[in-house]
């Protein structure tokens, strides 16, 4: 069974552990779902050369608007989500919003306004009906309620710890805002919430605020096992267990 991805590598990189039941189908990443409903094409003649075909792919996906197409083409009936790109906002040119990912800040693209913090959360507010047209092509919706993590293992031994900058710290701070609006608008939506695990230096993309050590990847597989064979949300607290609704309320 292949499920579609529109998210980051927290979601994608555990369907490479040999726990994972699963195949990744679409990898729509490094985007907004606020840009992704917004149908205006970038309005500028552009080149895209970021060294890599994955990076050049992803943000010419944004650029051009092809979300709604391999949404409405796909014969998956599953898509998992994360909101880890959405803490960089977007931008406005003309009448187009552009995830302010750091593709395009390294492209170095033309915009006229910059929208974050709680004014792109008012805007994820007013596309949340865009949003949920978007996805409902899909049986099922998975959140995958990711969190970022500034501490990590260190290769030699002991921990180390990330610096949180401003965009960090409103997501990890507000990022439960947005989760809970797409849970109240996605009747078919489950959540997985995976706590009480670190970073990794040894990471395959090295260490990052979203690069967790692979124990988290093999509870993530065991998640979303759980969550479409049984239908129910998944909350689970390391060194505790799977988290009951009288606890989580």
């Amino acid at each position: 069974m292949e499920i579609d991805i529109f998210g980051s590598c927290i979601s994608r990189d555990p369907f490479e552990f040999e726990s994972s039941h699963y195949k990744p189908g679409k990898y729509m990443s490094r985007a907004s779902l606020v840009s992704a409903v917004n149908q205006h094409k970038y309005p500028l003649d552009y080149s895209v050369d970021l060294g890599s075909q994955f990076k050049n792919r992803i943000l010419d996906d944004d650029l051009n608007k092809t979300f709604n197409k391999y949404m409405s083409e796909s014969k998956n009936s599953v898509v998992l989500i994360d909101l880890i790109q959405e803490r960089y906002g977007v931008v406005k040119s003309e009448d187009g919003l552009y995830t302010f990912s750091h593709d395009f800040r390294t492209s170095k693209f033309l915009y006229d306004e910059i929208i974050r913090f709680d004014n792109h959360f008012k805007l994820f507010e007013s596309k949340i009906h865009d949003i949920t047209e978007l996805l409902s092509s899909y049986d099922t919706v998975i959140l995958h309620q990711a969190e970022l993590t500034p501490l990590y293992h260190k290769n030699e031994g002991g921990m180390g710890k990330l610096l949180i900058n401003q965009t960090d710290e409103y997501y990890m701070m507000n990022s439960s805002k947005y989760y809970n609006l797409l849970r109240e608008y996605l009747p078919n939506s489950f959540t997985i919430s995976i706590k009480g695990f670190y970073g990794t230096e040894n990471h395959k993309w090295g260490k990052g605020k979203a690069h967790y050590e692979d124990a988290y990847q093999h509870k993530f597989n065991e998640a979303i096992e759980y969550v479409i064979e049984n239908k129910k949300d998944y909350y689970y607290l390391n060194n505790y267990g799977i988290l009951g609704e009288e606890v989580i309320k």
